[in-house]
């Protein structure tokens, strides 16, 4: 069984029941554990970081990682979010203050 670098495995589909709607983007996560924790992430970056625009967030997309042909992303599994991806591309540094990089990190540290 192919699984993701946080151990979780793979979905081969978007309509999988595996999966659910996320309020903060305009795709699907695993349901369960995964659910409650990127919801309660999503709740808190948009009330701490910055106001998510669900329209630019996603999740669930079966793919390897951005630059790699073989390491399936943690998106197949369904157990991560993009916010507001647009306003904070991948290579591109320095999308979020300093502040907010700090509240990113206190969040994750709480989690």
């Amino acid at each position: 069984m192919a699984v993701t670098r946080n151990g979780w495995d793979i979905i081969d589909s978007g309509s999988s029941d595996r999966l659910v709607p996320l309020r903060w983007i305009t795709g699907k996560v695993r349901k369960g554990d995964a659910h409650t924790i990127l919801d309660a992430l999503g709740a808190r970056f948009n009330s701490e970081v910055e106001p998510i625009i669900k329209a630019h967030s996603w999740g669930y997309a079966k793919r390897p990682v951005r630059g790699t042909s073989s390491i399936p992303s943690e998106h197949s599994s369904g157990t991560a979010v993009d916010f507001n991806a647009p306003a904070h591309p991948i290579g591109k540094a320095n999308t979020f203050s300093p502040a907010d990089r700090a509240k990113i990190r206190q969040i994750v540290k709480d989690f």
